[in-house]
C-alpha cells in the first residue's frame, strides 16, 4: 500500500516543489490514472530485468565451477550493484514519463512511436 502511496512522490517532489506531504497525496491521485499503464510496464521490465539478473548469475557461476572463485564472486557482486542501480534508475525514468502521461494525457515530446514504453503504454 505504501508503494502505491509513494509511486510518483519522488519524481513529484523533484520536478514540481511539492513538500512529502502534499506529494503523497498528489501521488495517490495519479497513480489511481495510471494503474494500468503501470502494470503492463513493471511485468514487461521485471521479466527482461530478471533474465538478465540470471544471465550474470549463471555466468558468475560458471566462473566460480571453472576454478576463478575470487574472479566469480567479484563478478557477480560488482554486475549485480550495476543492474541494481541500472535498475533503480529505469524505474525512475519510466515514473517520471508515467507522471507526465498521468498529468497531460500524452507521453513527453521526445518519446517517438517507435519506442518500447510507447508501445507498452498504447497496448493498454
Amino acid at each position: 500500500m505504501w508503494n502505491i502511496l509513494t509511486f510518483f512522490s519522488f519524481p513529484l517532489m523533484i520536478l514540481q516543489g511539492l513538500g512529502v506531504k502534499d506529494s503523497i497525496k498528489e501521488s495517490g491521485a495519479l497513480f489511481k490514472k495510471t494503474w494500468g499503464e503501470r502494470a503492463i510496464i513493471h511485468v514487461g521490465i521485471s521479466f527482461a530485468f530478471f533474465f538478465i539478473y540470471l544471465l550474470v548469475i549463471f555466468a558468475g557461476i560458471g566462473m566460480i565451477v571453472s576454478g576463478f572463485i575470487f574472479s566469480g564472486i567479484a563478478f557477480i557482486f560488482v554486475s549485480v550493484t550495476f543492474l541494481a542501480i541500472f535498475t533503480s534508475t529505469c524505474d525512475t525514468i519510466i515514473k517520471t514519463i508515467l507522471l507526465h502521461y498521468a498529468q497531460v494525457g500524452s507521453l513527453p515530446a521526445g518519446l517517438e512511436n517507435e519506442t518500447a514504453i510507447t508501445k507498452m503504454i498504447q497496448s493498454k
